[in-house]
């Protein structure tokens, strides 16, 4: 698990899914929950053959597969039965009806934080290295904003 990041993130992720379903039987509420292996990596899966072989097109819900393009496929290929399917990880590069994603988009997370640091109209103190010319423009930038509004 050391050696592969994605191993370790799909197990996490597999983990806290479980947990999930474990609060949620506790809350009282009742469904059903099938977990398929789609065996992803960059360049293959068995998304397709889970899809054919396991009536899919009934499900509520489908979250996955990790993998963009798989996901996508999933969405496109589902996208006619409107079953609403969740991107687990990160943005995907086309849009579905039916596809959403779990995480917010990079731009609505630094939107986030301006409007909060905004709002404690506080102090900042940030320590960044060097090599960090990114992050160090963009707290400029966050200074610069900060600064219009005061």
């Amino acid at each position: 698990m050391k050696r592969d990041g994605f191993l370790n993130m799909t197990l996490d992720y597999y983990s806290g899914v479980l947990m999930a379903i474990d609060s949620a039987k506790r809350l009282g509420l009742n469904f059903n929950v099938k977990i398929f292996d789609s065996q992803e990596t960059k360049s293959s899966s068995n998304v397709v053959s889970i899809l054919q072989n396991n009536n899919i097109h009934q499900a509520d819900v489908v979250i996955g597969p990790f993998y963009p393009q798989y996901v996508e496929m999933v969405a496109e290929l589902l996208n006619p039965n409107n079953i609403p399917i969740i991107s687990p990880l990160r943005e995907t590069a086309k849009s579905y009806s039916n596809l959403y994603q779990s995480l917010p988009s990079a731009e609505f997370v630094k939107n986030v934080m301006f409007d909060y640091i905004r709002s404690k109209k506080g102090n900042m103190i940030a320590m960044i290295d060097r090599k960090k010319a990114l992050l160090n423009n963009l707290l400029k930038k966050i200074i610069k904003i900060f600064l219009l509004y005061h």
